[in-house]
């Protein structure tokens, strides 16, 4: 069984994730439109790495959406979460050789 101290660093973390995500929500909401959001906020909380999508993606929204003057559509957004997780992989092909 965890100690006291595991147990209150553990409830600091979460609380500390807690508001993290609560100011991302912020920031997606002044950005982004509805579906999108709802569409950011699945992602932190589904994938591992969601956190780290997510401020990548924000940034990306942050740029656009001030040069286009207006909140970025789900489309659009799909469309930066496309070359995001895309960038990380690597195509290739695998060749079998007989003898």
């Amino acid at each position: 069984m965890p100690s006291n101290e595991e147990l209150e660093k553990l409830m600091k973390e979460r609380a500390e994730k807690q508001k993290q995500i609560a100011r991302l929500r912020s920031l997606a909401a002044a950005l982004l439109e509805e579906s999108a959001v709802e569409r950011l906020m699945f992602i932190v909380s589904t994938k591992d790495n969601g956190l780290q999508t997510a401020h990548e993606a924000l940034s990306i929204v942050m740029r656009l959406a001030q040069q286009r003057g207006r909140k970025i559509s789900d489309d659009e957004f799909r469309a930066i979460l496309a070359r995001i997780t895309s960038r990380g992989k690597k195509e290739g092909s695998i060749t079998i050789h007989h003898k």
